[in-house]
């Protein structure tokens, strides 16, 4: 079940929008630099793995 926006045409091999996971990027990166997450900066990549991971285990 898709619960996230997706790239149109799968295009450049991803599937979630990657507006969307740049949306994402820069709430994690403000969180991070409000002393609420560590450090470590996700790419888009280990981003997109993720929620794709969420997808499959609520459905």
């Amino acid at each position: 079940m898709e619960q996230f926006p997706r790239q149109p045409k799968n295009e450049n091999g991803w599937v979630i929008s990657t507006e969307f996971l740049r949306e994402i990027s820069d709430v994690l990166n403000r969180q991070s630099h409000e002393g609420n997450l560590s450090d470590a900066e996700p790419s888009l990549e280990q981003i997109e793995m993720v929620l794709m991971a969420l997808e499959e285990v609520q459905s």
